[in-house]
């Protein structure tokens, strides 16, 4: 299941070694997306099952953190539940959100 409901254009997709990740010894992978018929980002599958979470942050870095991050503006992270995929760190970052309608938990 793709995160949005409707047409998707995938505005960048990309996979590397991420300077915001192990200090650039961690890979870095995803796409960024944009909804064109909804704004509704939806959790997607993972093998054609539905995955679940619980939301661990939802917040906006801004530039004046000095994080690295920043250029996420609002976003959120969560935790997927165990065992719904074969990677060791199961987080999914929704990035770039014009804005969150959920918090933490």
């Amino acid at each position: 299941m793709a995160i949005f409901k409707g047409r998707v254009r995938v505005r960048y997709g990309y996979s590397r070694w991420g300077y915001t990740r192990n200090n650039g010894k961690g890979w870095h992978g995803g796409s960024d997306e944009e909804g064109l018929d909804s704004t509704t980002i939806r959790m997607p599958d993972y093998k054609g099952k539905s995955i679940s979470g619980r939301v661990v942050t939802a917040r906006k870095v801004d530039r004046s953190t000095g994080s690295k991050t920043w250029e996420w503006g609002w976003y959120v992270c969560v935790e997927l539940d165990a065992g719904q995929t074969p990677d060791a760190v199961n987080y999914l970052y929704f990035c770039h959100n014009a804005r969150n309608l959920v918090s933490v938990g």
